[in-house]
C-alpha cells in the first residue's frame, strides 16, 4: 500500500488533480472531459451558434463546468459526505454538465449583453451612492 501510495505521488497529474480536490484517476478525469467536450458538441448540433467564436466559449464553459462538478463530485462521493455511492460514475455527470454548458454560456453571454448595454447606468448609480452629489449653494 505504501509503496502504490509513493508510486501515485510521482506522478504530477495526480498531485495536479488532488490540489483541485479531484480524487479520480487521471485517466478517469481527461476521459470526463472529453465526454463533456463531446456533449457541448452534441448541444451545438441542437442550438447553432451565431458567430464561430461561440464554439470557443462553449468549448472552454465545458471544460471548466466539467472540472468543478468533478470537484464536486469527489466531494460528495467521499466517505465523509456521502451522498453518492462511491460507485457512481462521475464522468457521466461531467458529460452532462458539458452538454449544459452551451446553455450556461449562452446565459452568461445574454447578461453580460444586457450590462453591457447598461453600464451608463449602472456607473452612475454606484458613483451617485457613493459620492452624492453636493449643494451647488455650498460650493460657492
Amino acid at each position: 500500500m505504501k509503496d502504490a501510495v509513493a508510486s501515485a505521488a510521482q506522478d504530477w497529474g495526480v498531485l495536479v488533480l488532488l490540489g483541485l480536490g479531484v480524487k479520480m484517476a487521471p485517466h478517469e478525469f481527461w476521459s470526463g472531459v472529453l465526454l463533456a467536450m463531446a456533449a457541448a458538441m452534441v448541444a451545438r448540433k441542437m442550438s447553432p451558434e451565431r458567430d464561430q467564436r461561440e464554439v470557443w466559449l462553449v468549448l472552454i464553459s465545458a471544460v471548466v463546468l466539467a472540472i468543478f462538478t468533478a470537484m464536486l463530485a469527489s466531494y460528495l462521493r467521499s466517505p465523509e459526505h456521502g451522498t453518492l455511492p462511491p460507485d457512481f460514475p462521475i464522468q457521466m455527470a461531467m458529460a452532462a454538465s458539458g452538454f449544459f454548458s452551451r446553455f450556461v454560456m449562452g446565459l452568461a453571454l445574454r447578461m453580460a449583453g444586457r450590462v453591457e448595454t447598461k453600464t451608463d447606468d449602472i456607473t452612475d448609480r454606484v458613483v451617485d451612492r457613493f459620492l452624492p452629489p453636493g449643494d451647488k449653494e455650498d460650493d460657492k
